[in-house]
């Protein structure tokens, strides 16, 4: 912030987790295919995340806006999901031919 800058006037953030609280500088980095920030543990913290929370991201304004992502329709059991699918599948068997080599 220069000193001309009035200290009640917000500046510009790439990447804000919660109102208020600190800003910490961090660089966009590569990360294989994709592009990933890394986050500080005190950061996440103030922001009451943790390592494994899934969150959305979204752009307003030119800002990133990163939030707890919400159950978009509850939380279906693996027993649920696969107890809902059809028994033979939705086109039946298919012949792969026979095995060639260390199948069972």
């Amino acid at each position: 912030m220069s000193a001309d800058t009035p200290r009640n006037v917000a500046t510009p953030a790439i990447l804000r987790l919660a109102k208020g609280g600190r800003d910490v500088p961090t660089k966009i980095q590569r990360w294989g295919n994709s592009q990933g920030i890394r986050v500080s543990k005190s950061v996440l913290a103030d922001a009451r995340l943790q390592v494994g929370d899934v969150v959305d991201v979204r752009a307003v304004d030119g800002t990133l806006v990163v939030t707890r992502a919400r159950s978009r329709r509850g939380r279906a059991s693996l027993e649920d999901l696969v107890a809902a699918l059809p028994e033979a599948g939705p086109h039946g068997e298919t012949d792969w031919g026979r095995p060639e080599g260390d199948e069972v």
